[in-house]
């Protein structure tokens, strides 16, 4: 019975730190995707060409 009872406690905590790293990258994945869209509106400005920027300034 006590062996039952540690497997199971060790089970679960085996699946709590796998989830927790499940999220951990996850996380990661989407700092990085926010870092290339913020990285892109920055840039995008300098990417048009004169003549579709003009009539914005109007």
């Amino acid at each position: 019975m006590k062996k039952i009872i540690a497997v199971a406690i060790v089970s679960t905590i085996l699946v709590i730190l796998s989830l927790y790293a499940v999220n951990a990258v996850i996380i990661s994945q989407q700092k990085d995707k926010q870092r290339e869209i913020a990285r892109r509106f920055c840039t995008i400005p300098k990417d048009y060409p004169k003549a579709s920027r003009w009539p914005l300034k109007r």
